[in-house]
């Protein structure tokens, strides 16, 4: 994983142009502001290649289409989007702000993904479907690479009772009878299970809520929080 302070954080496994925002690079409310963004960031892009969606923490995924307009994608209730290169350049994105950003390439089909993973995503398993999607598309897991981007890590996502109980003691850590919840365990471990090779997968070690340089639900507590952005080109 490459950092830079103020500046995106990307993964060295990744090829193509891709990253994940800090607070540094802005605050993505709004289309607007991400495809201004993203159309500075990836050369010669054209604004209507750049698509979003709806995301409503499902296990939901969307592969796009050469016809799929970003008015129709950004309405779409998913959080994950597949994208097959095609003839012209295009860019896929999600919002995070403490759920994990997943980035997927494939390296011999160039197909990529991205993913809003949140605790209900990861509980209904959306990197399988966001796979076994691709697979559907002609990609093999032996071939696919995957970028788990910086979320909030055990050290502070304290879950209740009753989400704990929703995932495998392993990875629940209890600290003076409050759990707390290591969710990107459990998609590094969803990945390999479907046949991502360990060695291809860049799993960030930075915690949202801890890092002042990151946006967070968690740590400021508000619906005026900041939002990062997770994105990728082919």
């Amino acid at each position: 994983m490459l950092y830079n302070p103020s500046k995106e954080i990307n993964s060295e496994l990744i090829k193509p142009i891709h990253g994940v925002t800090t607070r540094f690079d802005g605050s993505f409310q709004s289309r607007e502001s991400i495809v201004n963004y993203l159309s500075h960031r990836i050369p010669n892009i054209d604004t209507h290649a750049i698509f979003g969606i709806h995301q409503i923490h499902s296990s939901d995924v969307h592969v796009l289409r050469a016809t799929d307009k970003p008015d129709y994608i950004d309405s779409l209730d998913v959080d994950g989007l597949i994208l097959k290169k095609g003839n012209a350049l295009s860019s896929i994105y999600v919002k995070v702000a403490d759920c994990i950003p997943l980035i997927l390439w494939d390296a011999e089909t160039f197909t990529c993904a991205v993913v809003h993973s949140g605790w209900k995503g990861t509980y209904e398993n959306i990197s399988r479907r966001t796979i076994e999607t691709m697979v559907k598309l002609g990609s093999k897991p032996a071939s696919i690479y995957a970028f788990i981007g910086p979320y909030i890590h055990d050290c502070c996502y304290q879950v209740d009772d009753v989400r704990a109980r929703l995932f495998k003691s392993s990875y629940i850590r209890s600290v003076d009878g409050r759990l707390y919840l290591s969710i990107g365990t459990v998609v590094e471990d969803q990945l390999i299970y479907l046949g991502v090779p360990k060695k291809n997968i860049d799993h960030s070690p930075l915690c949202t809520s801890c890092d002042a340089r990151f946006f967070s639900y968690w740590r400021e507590n508000t619906h005026t929080h900041g939002t990062m952005v997770a994105y990728i080109a082919v």
